[in-house]
């Protein structure tokens, strides 16, 4: 493509600590997951990020854990 140009991938997990013992029989009940593509693009100062991200496994925001997109727009001086 475009030497200032960079497309990769990003992702996480998050296990939140649990104060109780209880947690070894349900190892994957508190576990959220989101991957997905990013794209960068650097005009000198300039600097621009489209990063989205599929998440799954969160069971607080039920059918509202779908697609999530950030854009970032930065001038370093």
């Amino acid at each position: 493509l475009l030497p200032n140009f960079k497309v990769g991938l990003n992702a996480y997990l998050y296990r939140p600590e649990s104060g109780d013992n209880l947690s070894m029989y349900k190892p994957f009940a508190d576990r959220v997951m989101g991957l997905g593509p990013t794209l960068k693009y650097d005009l000198g100062n300039w600097s621009f990020l489209l990063k989205s991200q599929m998440e799954t496994g969160n069971r607080d925001r039920g059918a509202n854990s779908g697609l999530q997109s950030t854009v970032r727009v930065w001038y370093a001086f």
